[in-house]
């Protein structure tokens, strides 16, 4: 194990070693560069600290009780860490719904932990909104 300073930030890279054909070492090689590297951490940076980190208001039939993802739509972010998404069941009352403790806030990424089909929703603008189907989510008219 040895580290580096880079400005690649923190992370696994790969290490090769490379033999003459006398089966010496020649060289250790660190791939810094390649394009898994360098996309595995442009997915980490928008995980981790990029707008999949915002966070979503989340009712709590999906965050608390497990409940699939049903309907959500995004607004305007009202705040820096908010993502806009706001994200239910699909079978909360009105009442339900309006109660501020039956929400809870959780990252973006978390979602997509639980239901990967998420993610590519979640590049959507504000205004957008998608109910779950048979095969997925559709896009709904609010």
């Amino acid at each position: 194990m040895t580290g580096f300073f880079t400005s690649w930030g923190d992370g696994a890279f790969p290490v090769h070693r490379d033999l003459a054909a006398d089966g010496t070492l020649l060289r250790i090689r660190v791939e810094l560069g390649s394009p898994e590297t360098v996309e595995r951490q442009r997915r980490f940076d928008r995980l981790w600290s990029g707008d999949l980190a915002k966070a979503a208001v989340v009712s709590a039939r999906v965050a608390r009780d497990g409940a699939p993802v049903g309907w959500l739509y995004r607004e305007e972010p009202e705040v820096e860490h908010d993502s806009g998404w706001r994200v239910f069941a699909g079978d909360e009352t009105p009442d339900y719904a309006d109660d501020p403790d039956k929400a809870v806030l959780i990252p973006l990424r978390e979602l997509i932990y639980a239901d990967a089909v998420l993610e590519p929703l979640f590049d959507e603008a504000p205004g957008a909104a998608f109910e779950r189907v048979e095969d997925g989510f559709a896009r709904v008219t609010r």
